[in-house]
């Protein structure tokens, strides 16, 4: 079973991660002869208490993405007053050498700006319960399986 092992500091567990345009609309691209942009690898925080994954709005004008929809969430600086965010269609790919790659062609995702983060976005439940987590808090190790 392919497995991305890391270290990690105060700032939690992170992990590179290729986005771009989810493959139906890449596919609808290319039907019209059309090029999508290239993938992002972004640093992605792990975050088990969201239920959603979210990235950086930014990236999503880079990759020429637009939203989808939008969605009602509550955020720990948000109080009992939902924030309403656009979604987006993105493909996630994480590649490890020598192994195949584990993807996800099309997955729905918040977009929210993240100004003065060195983060690009956290991968919520969504994503990890396609995954195997396990968290090694006192090396400050993790490791994902797929």
């Amino acid at each position: 079973m392919p497995s991305v092992r890391g270290h990690y500091g105060a700032s939690g567990p992170i992990l590179d991660i290729h986005i771009g345009m989810s493959e139906p609309r890449r596919r609808a691209l290319q039907s019209r002869s059309l090029a999508a942009n290239p993938d992002l690898r972004l640093s992605f925080i792990i975050d088990t208490g969201a239920d959603t994954t979210m990235v950086n709005e930014q990236h999503m004008r880079t990759l020429g993405i637009d939203p989808r929809g939008t969605r009602d969430i509550l955020t720990a600086t948000s109080g009992a007053t939902p924030t309403s965010c656009s979604t987006y269609d993105v493909a996630f790919k994480l590649a490890t050498y020598g192994d195949d790659p584990w993807i996800l062609p099309a997955i729905e995702v918040i977009g929210r700006p993240l100004f003065n983060h060195s983060i690009d976005g956290m991968i919520g439940r969504d994503i990890l319960n396609r995954l195997v987590l396990s968290i090694d808090g006192p090396r400050m190790r993790f490791r994902i399986d797929y």
